[in-house]
């Protein structure tokens, strides 16, 4: 029950961090306004969903590394921080054009209002359940195999994206009129050739990053195989969890639509992904991580 109580405690503190930076960074006027619009009632069990969520994929990563002191929270920070909030962002900046009443500042203010929280939350459970005594390590990561592999896990993100994009997403009828002005359905091959070609090299680099965020988590988790591959799901599940809450530049459909999406691709990407980082990788030599 103590572990218990200290749990929602790190949840608690999570939650204010989560909620304060949005209340007082110099976002624009525009989504201010568009924001402030938006009130949902519900929206304090959403982020409880969030919170609750987020602090037991930390707890989860905290109690199970192999590393140790600033290391541990470095790695951890930088894996989950760079996942579910670097990355949705940058894809937020992409699809600028969409969202009018967003400016790049106010797309990097998003982006950096969850870091707080992440250190905090951290921190708390470094204390209270980070165990402290030397734990062996597996070594340095060699990088030629490790490249290898995240080239090829780049073009699965790819595939994977486009693929839940068109048969999950875009066949909800509000997301094509939201993006696209018209509720036409081209067909997934239609869809493919009306995008801008620059969203193809752009979302294999999407790729390449989600994999390469990892890899603090596949050092520290080496060992174990089994954890390792349920923290990959869970910290690439962030993407999706974050769309629970209501949210001023969605509308509700489009918003679930996007769960579903996220759900789905994240879960598959993220079992694909921790196989195949996990694989025997070769001997460590000088080009080493």
């Amino acid at each position: 029950m103590k572990k218990f109580f200290k749990f929602m405690l790190v949840v608690f503190v999570y939650s204010v961090l989560y909620t304060l930076p949005n209340m007082f960074l110099p976002f624009s006027q525009a989504f201010k306004s568009v924001n402030s619009s938006a009130a949902d009632p519900l929206s304090a069990v959403f982020l409880m969903v969030i919170s609750v969520f987020n602090c037991f994929l930390l707890h989860f990563l905290v109690s199970r590394s192999s590393w140790r002191g600033a290391k541990r929270i470095a790695g951890i920070v930088f894996s989950v921080f760079m996942v579910a909030s670097f990355m949705t962002q940058i894809e937020t900046l992409f699809f600028g054009g969409a969202f009018e009443a967003l400016t790049t500042g106010d797309v990097l203010l998003i982006m950096l209002a969850p870091l707080p929280s992440i250190v905090a939350a951290t921190l708390l459970l470094v204390k209270f359940y980070g165990r402290k005594e030397a734990s062996p390590e597996a070594g340095s990561l060699p990088i030629v195999p490790l490249i290898k592999r995240i080239a090829v896990l780049g073009a699965v993100y790819a595939v994977v994206y486009f693929l839940f994009g068109y048969f999950v997403a875009w066949q909800f009828e509000d997301l094509r009129v939201f993006y696209s002005g018209s509720a036409v359905d081209a067909g997934f091959i239609g869809q493919l050739m009306n995008n801008e070609l620059i969203i193809y090299p752009f979302q294999y680099l999407r790729g390449l990053m989600f994999v390469s965020f990892t890899l603090p988590l596949l050092s520290m988790l080496r060992k174990n195989k089994k954890a390792f591959l349920i923290s990959v799901c869970l910290v690439y599940l962030t993407t999706a969890i974050v769309l629970v809450i209501p949210n001023p530049l969605f509308p509700d459909t489009v918003r679930w639509a996007h769960f579903a999406e996220m759900l789905s691709s994240m879960l598959l990407f993220g079992i694909i992904t921790g196989y195949v980082l996990y694989k025997p990788l070769e001997k460590p030599n000088a080009s080493s991580l």
